[in-house]
């Protein structure tokens, strides 16, 4: 079985990491300044097959660059500026087409042709944290994206027209009578959704839903941690939310009541991207502790983690996989027979609840002679 993810990290390396075989598979790419890759997207209207993948990756220094991830071969001819570093959304439209975001808040769209073009579409503001394609009409004549940022309120802009078709509004004054600060450092938008929701994450340790059609305002807020929000995605069930923090604290939420149904452990670091695999069974996360790690949507169990040396800012999940659980290790179940053995042994003549006076070296004998027994169960093997 196959669960491979695409990772992109702060030095400017891509790594193909099989979480079933907890391994990196390739790495390409090239380590320099300024080349910390920031978002990363599919190049579908490449192709996505078993021979190979595409891929865009948008750089601090202003860079968007298109690799193949069969042999990291750069395509020149697909790759395009930003007109200032720094992006906050890269998402690939039909035709060819491949839309940006820089912090600063203007937005680009690149055209791949006979003669490729870069055009300025419009400013969305100027300290843009995240810019989302809403995806049912990234192939349609009126794509639609949403961007927040630092006291940039959450609005959804229609590309055709240039022209904002709906903008948030704060919420009321506090306790104080003063006005909420507005940080917005994530967004997503809900699938399966009748009408256009999206959730976002602050700095501000707020999960806020949003229903265009019901209100401008939040249809709630919960505060999961007292951290910042760092990034937020929307499952496909499109009831479930999960958001991680500063550190690492991973939660889901379900947006029909506004609770938290479980927290995914594990993560030490801040939690810099979340992605879902196609088939909806598994979640990836990659973090500043240098692990990237995939779960089951399902039980919320970490299924494996890959160290992979470098801060990650980007993963993606490749498209090709068979939803196959990984087996565990057979050294796991060798371990798991050793412990079993001693607490049958243990077990005869002390109950329940009783102190049986172990001490430190007792603990340091049980320990060599586990070591022995499983020695023992190899060699009959």
């Amino acid at each position: 079985q196959t669960l491979r993810v695409l990772t992109g990290d702060d030095t400017g390396l891509y790594k193909i990491v099989d979480a079933a075989k907890k391994q990196v598979l390739q790495r390409f790419g090239a380590q320099r300044t300024g080349r910390n890759i920031e978002r990363m997207c599919w190049a579908r209207h490449i192709g996505i097959d078993a021979d190979g993948a595409f891929v865009y990756a948008a750089l601090r220094n202003g860079h968007v660059e298109c690799r193949s991830v069969t042999d990291g071969v750069l395509l020149k001819s697909h790759g395009f500026e930003l007109k200032t570093p720094g992006c906050a959304g890269l998402a690939e439209l039909g035709d060819g087409k491949v839309v940006t975001c820089t912090r600063n808040g203007l937005v680009q769209l690149f055209q791949k042709g006979k003669k490729s073009t870069t055009q300025e579409v419009l400013a969305a503001g100027e300290k843009i944290s995240r810019m989302r394609l809403l995806s049912s009409t990234s192939s349609s004549k009126n794509p639609i994206v949403a961007t927040g940022g630092d006291e940039e309120m959450l609005k959804l802009w229609d590309l055709s027209t240039a022209q904002p078709t709906w903008k948030a509004r704060n919420v009321p004054n506090d306790k104080l009578d003063l006005r909420v600060p507005v940080y917005v450092r994530d967004l997503d938008f809900i699938p399966k959704s009748t009408t256009a929701k999206l959730v976002t994450g602050t700095a501000y340790h707020q999960i806020r839903l949003y229903d265009t059609k019901a209100s401008q305002r939040p249809v709630w807020t919960i505060k999961p941690t007292d951290r910042a929000v760092c990034s937020v995605l929307a499952l496909s069930d499109g009831h479930t939310i999960v958001s991680g923090d500063g550190a690492g604290d991973t939660y889901m939420v379900d947006i029909r009541n506004s609770t938290i149904v479980g927290k995914l452990k594990g993560v030490g670091g801040a939690v810099t991207c979340l992605q879902q695999s196609d088939d909806g069974k598994y979640l990836a996360s990659a973090s500043l502790d240098r692990f990237v790690r995939v779960y089951s949507t399902a039980s919320r169990t970490l299924v494996n983690k890959v160290y992979v040396k470098q801060r990650l800012r980007a993963c993606l999940f490749f498209p090709d996989q068979d939803g196959s659980e990984p087996a565990d290790d057979a050294e796991d179940e060798d371990d798991d027979e050793v412990w079993d053995l001693l607490a049958k042994r243990d077990s005869d003549g002390v109950g329940e609840g009783v102190d049986n006076g172990e001490t430190a070296g007792a603990g340091m004998k049980r320990r060599a002679e586990a070591k022995k027994i499983k020695k023992k169960s190899k060699k009959k093997r």
